[in-house]
């Protein structure tokens, strides 16, 4: 999981962001589980002169729709690798494939 620090006022992609931290997928498997604090540095420069520290606490209340999600995204990419097989599997894309390939040698 990766840990960004920026302005409110602007989106994740604006420059001003900066990735500040990571924790790892063990640290937030425990933290989940267990329901331990994760902290992670959030200082934005070495040069600041206050270290800052965020620390995120995990409830039983936040792990189901956790879940929840976790599973709705693993839906969609079924979904979408079914639609990539169906389509490598159909002959009339495996005869383009061959003539690109074809056409490369």
């Amino acid at each position: 999981m990766r840990i960004y620090r920026g302005p409110a006022s602007t989106n994740l992609r604006d420059e001003s962001h900066t990735q500040v931290a990571t924790i790892t997928p063990y640290e937030l498997e425990r933290g989940v589980a267990s329901g331990s604090p994760i902290s992670f540095n959030v200082t934005k420069t070495e040069q600041a002169k206050r270290p800052s520290v965020c620390t995120v606490i995990f409830d039983e209340s936040d792990v189901e729709p956790m879940i929840r999600g976790i599973l709705r995204r693993f839906a969609e990419q079924q979904k979408l690798l079914k639609i990539i097989k169906d389509l490598a599997m159909s002959s009339k894309l495996a005869e383009e494939v061959v003539r690109s390939i074809n056409r490369m040698l």
